[in-house]
């Protein structure tokens, strides 16, 4: 994604999760607008590792597809896994 992708996919989920009062929505939200920030602050720096990135899209890339497909219950669980990665 480039420039403001990520953070319009950030919002539009936030918008979702007030629409359908589905937590998954929600989490990966805060999980996306998250990485935003990171590639935002890291800009200046130099940017992200490339390495880091497709680790990171691999990542997104399971976990998304796998909230798509279990119940809610489960959706939500897997969403807050996704956006707690690296925060221990």
């Amino acid at each position: 994604m480039f420039g403001d992708e990520l953070r319009e996919l950030g919002r539009y989920l936030e918008a979702e999760s007030t629409e359908t009062a589905r937590a998954t929505s929600l989490l990966l939200s805060q999980a996306v607008l998250a990485v935003d920030g990171f590639f935002r602050d890291h800009d200046e720096y130099g940017g992200v590792q490339a390495d880091f990135v497709s680790q990171l899209d691999n990542l997104a890339g399971n976990y998304f597809a796998k909230t798509a497909t279990t119940d809610a219950t489960e959706s939500a669980r897997l969403a807050r896994d996704f956006r707690d990665i690296g925060i221990d």
